[in-house]
């Protein structure tokens, strides 16, 4: 290689060593060359670095990214920095995969950015970047978007500040997380308590649900109508005109052995 470099610039190459001990490092070989004044190269100065810390730091830090796009990428959570003087946005390779773009497109402008939220959440969204620099606090929400695919999803962004040498803003960083998953959870949950909640109001008979305290944490509207509201009354008072609780009381014996109780 040295042979065929010809001489018109300094040769660099990295090559594996091995030390008298029998230890191999890397190393960095330079060799710079001098010419005569018709262009003919006359001697050379050569310049070996041990370079293993380097190398071995280079690898660390690829492992160390690899593993990180792989965490994002199995958690659906990317990261990304927005600078607030030039409005240059800057994202992790999951956020390409999270709005479905195309990394060669590079980031988005800021304005385009902001048009992939729905109208509502893109006002809320920028009036909470704002927020984060005029008052340097971290902000976080939930926000809905379309996606170029025309699929609609929700995101959960986090956005930090971060301030330059002199104490002045420079940038906002931030992580954006895929939760359509667990909205939809959400969702289905607060439909089956809506589900729920209405069979417990047309049971016609008394459900109610007591905690340690004697207090009646809830009651439906069949309790209500024959016993008034619970709130602000323990249960003996309430349902048996006592002024100290029941003795035995059938309900501690549930709270005791965390077994269902029957009694007439």
């Amino acid at each position: 290689k040295l042979r065929a470099h010809g001489g018109d610039r300094p040769f660099t190459e990295i090559i594996e060593c091995v030390k008298k001990s029998g230890a191999v490092f890397t190393a960095e070989v330079s060799v710079f060359f001098m010419k005569a004044d018709d262009g003919t190269i006359t001697s050379h100065i050569g310049l070996v670095r041990d370079i293993t810390a380097r190398i071995e730091g280079e690898r660390h830090l690829k492992a160390s990214e690899a593993q990180l796009r792989e965490a994002q990428a199995l958690g659906k959570i990317g990261n990304w920095e927005y600078d607030v003087g030039t409005r240059e946005i800057n994202w992790s390779d999951e956020v390409f995969r999270l709005f479905e773009r195309d990394p060669a497109m590079g980031p988005p402008s800021y304005d385009e950015n902001m048009a992939y939220y729905y109208p509502e959440d893109s006002r809320r969204l920028q009036q909470q970047v704002q927020t984060a620099i005029d008052r340097g606090i971290t902000v976080e929400d939930d926000y809905r978007l379309k996606l170029p695919s025309g699929k609609s999803v929700w995101h959960h962004g986090k956005i930090f500040t971060r301030n330059s040498a002199d104490g002045t803003l420079a940038r906002l960083v931030g992580t954006v997380q895929d939760i359509t998953d667990r909205k939809a959870l959400e969702e289905s949950l607060a439909i089956e308590r809506k589900r729920l909640s209405m069979l417990l109001e047309a049971f016609p008979g008394f459900i109610y649900l007591q905690a340690p305290d004697y207090s009646i944490r809830f009651a439906n509207r069949y309790f209500h109508e024959h016993f008034g509201d619970p709130r602000r009354h323990a249960c003996y008072k309430l349902l048996w005109k006592r002024d100290q609780p029941c003795e035995p009381c059938r309900t501690f014996t549930v709270f005791e052995t965390r077994h269902p109780q029957m009694w007439e």
